[in-house]
């Protein structure tokens, strides 16, 4: 799996393992790379090992954030590999956000021991967002559902026939994967409050979702999004290419 020495692979592979995400209905065209990463196994010369740069930052702060960054990196190469683009240095900008590659797409997420990476051409998706959600606990769920959802999406999670955590969970993993697909292009922090998810499909594992305020002159309100689902274990994955 890795393109390293057995030495290396031995230690890379005991830290990253495969993963598997069931997304049956996904958007075309579209790389999508996950791992599982122990944290028990997180060592730090590992970032050389799987040719991977550490930024001060990131080096300054606890073998956690190391950890979790380390398999974000780790399969965002591997996704932009599938894409023909290999030993490519994805660095952190000003803002926090990963600086992809000229004409690239792309969004990472990570929780817990999983992380993943989406990419595809920028020609093809201009907005792309990911997210993967551990679905909240039913009382979690009631403390902070007038903090997320509105008076509709109240009312269209009510009619979803799954319990009110995977619900709940599920619209907030949605506007997290809008707000990351979308971030690049208005440059600036924008409240959920400021989407409303429209429909939920089971069958297809979709979702639509619509913008309720003026971002910036392409991304007006009324401006609508689709996405897919995948509930996975104990965590809700989301994604919106467009």
């Amino acid at each position: 799996m890795i393109n390293h020495s057995s030495t290396t692979k031995k230690i890379a592979t005991k830290f990253i393992s495969h993963c598997d995400l069931p997304l049956n209905s996904a958007p075309f065209a579209i790389e999508l790379v996950s791992c599982q990463f122990e944290l028990a196994n997180y060592q730090r010369n590992l970032f050389q090992q799987l040719n991977i740069k550490c930024p001060d930052s990131v080096e300054q702060s606890v073998a956690k954030r190391q950890a979790e960054y380390l398999a974000g990196r780790y399969v965002a190469k591997q996704a932009l590999k599938n894409l023909n683009l290999t030993d490519i240095n994805i660095p952190i900008g000003s803002n926090g956000c990963p600086i992809w590659p000229i004409n690239i797409s792309a969004s990472i997420t990570h929780t817990n021991n999983i992380a993943i990476c989406a990419c595809a051409d920028q020609k093809k998706y201009q907005y792309l967002g990911i997210d993967l959600e551990k679905i909240v606990s039913s009382q979690c769920a009631t403390d902070i559902i007038d903090s997320i959802a509105n008076p509709f999406e109240k009312n269209l999670l009510r009619k979803i026939p799954i319990n009110i955590s995977k619900a709940l969970t599920l619209l907030f993993s949605a506007k997290e994967s809008l707000y990351k697909a979308l971030y690049s292009s208005v440059g600036h922090y924008f409240d959920f409050k400021e989407a409303q998810l429209t429909n939920v499909s089971l069958e297809n594992n979709s979702f639509g979702i619509i913008l309720l305020k003026n971002l910036n002159p392409q991304l007006k309100a009324d401006k609508q999004f689709n996405g897919y689902f995948a509930f996975y274990d104990e965590y809700v994955f989301s994604i919106i290419a467009q």
